[in-house]
């Protein structure tokens, strides 16, 4: 008789091998355990006879929780008894239809649509494959095609359009490919018309786009693994824009205005949110620009005043949710990066992000502020063998370490990681001895330097000038 209604012991099931083992099937095993069986909540007269029982034979065994059981259990076990047997579930029965007749199935999936728009939240996607049913249309039929013809669709989704809400991110593409606005309520109301066309189009311009995003050479995107993408709502208009420019065999200029694009959404932070917003506007912005001579797309000139400030700072992200975080490991992937210990590429590794200053040395000089010690200015990608190889040393110590460093701590190794001049010598100070105010000033000139070097290739792949 627990305390807590939340109690995840209150339900619990068992085989019929142990039920037996422990007999509850006696109604004496079920009262000495305080466990009343669910098939006596069936009917109420069922429940009753069991809780008089009970009642009956805690008068006799235990006098003092009878008490207890009869001033604060009994009524409020039997309202909540009651409330659950008298519980209506809304039933709505549907006359049975011919596979081969699409007005009748539609005229079901019209009713699906309205007492699920209104109960279960479903998504744009679910309303819509309902909705375009009426019109001949298998839109899960469709994305199941598409998963089979892209492969990379299918591996970033894992075949399943609510991954990641990949069918949302394909319908929004359609929408802009179509000039329309990404919203929910445009979507949801996508004509039938032409759609099978449009979708394949937008299937095709979503591989696209997850090419350029994996790729990391210079006209990639770095993204090595999913998990650094600085963000899905980028994939629609990357798709459909990517898609404007090639349909169109458009030239050297938009093709690297996409690539500046790109980068400036990301090291802004803009589609964090209103991304449908801001997924139109800058459909329209870009592709006017290119094929009507239209004015410099807003997100460039807002790239220059904000990342081309003085005061620009990254230090404070301090976890792959943010774009600039997820963003900064993308360019060490295109910058040529590689593993410390092993030499090879980190596109070729399991990595994982991992501190510079190593986050025990911190701590131990008093350093422990979460965002200063997990920045991005203290962050790099290396293998977890080759974190282990460091562990809590200290960065003068393990620079020196062949075992981390093979073939030195020299620049072409160390350089790619955003570890050069200013930031290697703060690092060949840093020593286990220090007392704890120089540990310190030595850490803030090693993230400001490092913070330097990471904002001057920020500014680069952004087109911003200083």
């Amino acid at each position: 008789m627990t305390e807590d209604p939340y109690d995840d012991e209150i339900v619990f099931d068992l085989t019929d091998r142990e039920v037996k083992k422990v007999n509850l099937q006696e109604p004496e095993a079920q009262f000495q355990r305080r466990v009343l069986p669910c098939t006596r909540l069936l009917k109420h007269d069922d429940y009753l006879s069991w809780r008089d029982d009970f009642d009956d034979w805690l008068k006799e065994s235990d006098p003092e929780d009878h008490e207890r059981f009869r001033k604060e259990l009994r009524g409020p076990w039997t309202t909540a008894v009651t409330d659950f047997q008298n519980f209506e579930v809304p039933l709505v029965e549907l006359p049975a239809v011919d596979e081969s007749d699409p007005d009748s199935i539609g005229r079901v999936c019209a009713i699906f649509e309205k007492l699920n728009s209104t109960g279960a939240p479903l998504s744009v996607y679910d309303l819509l494959t309902a909705r375009l049913y009426r019109s001949n249309i298998r839109l899960h039929e469709l994305w199941e095609e598409a998963c089979k013809e892209h492969r990379r669709l299918a591996l970033w989704s894992g075949g399943d359009a609510d991954k990641n809400k990949f069918g949302v991110l394909m319908l929004r593409t359609l929408a802009l490919v179509r000039g329309l606005d990404p919203k929910p309520r445009i979507l949801i109301n996508l004509s039938a018309e032409g759609f099978e066309e449009d979708w394949r189009r937008s299937a095709s311009a979503m591989e696209r786009a997850l090419e350029l995003v994996e790729n990391v050479g210079p006209d990639g995107f770095g993204v090595f693994d999913p998990k650094w993408l600085p963000g899905f709502g980028l994939l629609p208009i990357l798709a459909a824009l990517r898609l404007f420019v090639e349909e169109r065999d458009l030239g050297e200029g938009p093709r690297s205005d996409l690539r500046r694009w790109y980068w400036c959404n990301v090291f802004l932070e803009r589609y964090s949110s209103a991304v449908e917003s801001k997924s139109r506007k800058d459909y329209q912005e870009m592709t006017g620009h290119w094929t009507k001579g239209g004015p410099e797309p807003t997100v460039f000139g807002e790239a220059r005043v904000r990342i081309g400030a003085e005061g620009y700072t990254v230090r404070p992200s301090a976890s792959y949710a943010s774009a600039v975080y997820s963003g900064v490991f993308c360019l060490l992937a295109l910058g040529g990066a590689r593993d410390w210990a092993r030499g090879e590429s980190i596109q070729l590794q399991e990595l994982q992000d991992h501190h510079v200053f190593p986050r025990a040395y911190l701590r131990r000089h008093g350093i422990e502020t979460r965002w200063r010690v997990n920045s991005i200015a203290n962050r790099t990608l290396i293998s977890d063998q080759t974190n282990k190889l460091i562990l809590d040393k200290a960065p003068a110590e393990y620079l020196k370490d062949p075992s981390v460093f093979p073939g030195g701590a020299d620049g072409p190794l160390l350089a790619p990681h955003f570890l050069d001049g200013e930031a290697l010598d703060v690092m060949a100070e840093a020593a286990e001895g220090l007392p704890e105010a120089d540990a310190a000033e030595l850490y803030e000139w090693f993230c400001r330097a490092r913070e330097r070097r990471i904002i001057e290739e920020i500014r680069r792949v952004c087109g911003v000038d200083v």
